[in-house]
């Protein structure tokens, strides 16, 4: 289904004009849904929100996952990782 999806509404853009110094919103996709994948994950997340402060920054999770990234400081919103919220948030973040 996740590829379905993808091959609909992830056409990738070839000629962007991204100013990689004004990033306001990151989505973030981790590719393990394992306690683990969101703990390793956590570091790269206070990375990039120490580099972008003013950006906001989310995650897709799942219910393996969820509660690990609700406590960390550096996400504003997590959201479910299914079919519905990959169409609902669609061409709402700058980088994905």
């Amino acid at each position: 289904m996740k590829n379905l999806i993808c091959k609909i509404f992830g056409k990738e853009v070839k000629d962007i004009n991204l100013d990689w110094s004004n990033i306001t919103s990151i989505l973030i996709r981790p590719i393990g849904t394992g306690i683990g994948d969101a703990v390793v994950l956590s570091a790269a997340i206070t990375q990039l929100k120490q580099a972008y402060q003013n950006c906001k920054i989310g995650v897709l999770t799942t219910s393996r996952n969820k509660f690990i990234f609700e406590h960390i400081p550096g996400i504003d919103i997590c959201l479910k990782d299914s079919p519905l919220t990959y169409f609902i948030q669609r061409k709402k973040w700058q980088v994905f």
